[in-house]
């Protein structure tokens, strides 16, 4: 399945409903399905907050292409924002402080790590590119 979304918080409301829709149509249970769409929703919401240095003035549109093999689901993003390699760049946060004493970030990433079993980033010319997978 196919999708694209526009470089609006609002998508993310969409992004939900497509996701429902595709795990109902492909019998995916419900922690696969919690999983996957707490990490895509994650994942959405950080390029249209910061993959982007000109979001308020030009449209931008991010890639989802989702399918089921016998036992995983693989979910590729795909947008034209700014390079970014999260695996790269990622800090391990801390959860151990008070959240008053914590520096923000890093987060997204660990809720990926800590909930799929498969993250690659590649950069493929102007687009960033991150596959995920879940298997079960």
């Amino acid at each position: 399945m196919n999708l694209s979304y526009q470089n609006k918080l609002s998508e993310i409301d969409r992004l939900r409903r497509d996701l429902e829709d595709f795990s109902k149509a492909h019998d995916i249970g419900e922690d696969v399905r919690y999983a996957v769409n707490l990490c895509l929703e994650e994942i959405l919401t950080n390029i249209i907050s910061y993959g982007y240095s000109d979001s308020d003035t030009r449209k931008h549109a991010i890639g989802l292409e989702i399918n089921v093999t016998q036992n995983s689901l693989v979910a590729e993003v795909r947008d034209d924002g700014n390079p970014f390699d999260p695996l790269k760049d990622f800090r391990e946060p801390d959860t151990d402080s008070a959240l008053a004493d914590r520096t923000p970030g890093g987060l997204g990433i660990h809720i990926l790590k800590k909930n799929m079993d498969e993250i690659n980033y590649r950069r493929e010319g102007d687009f960033n590119v991150l596959v995920l997978k879940k298997i079960w």
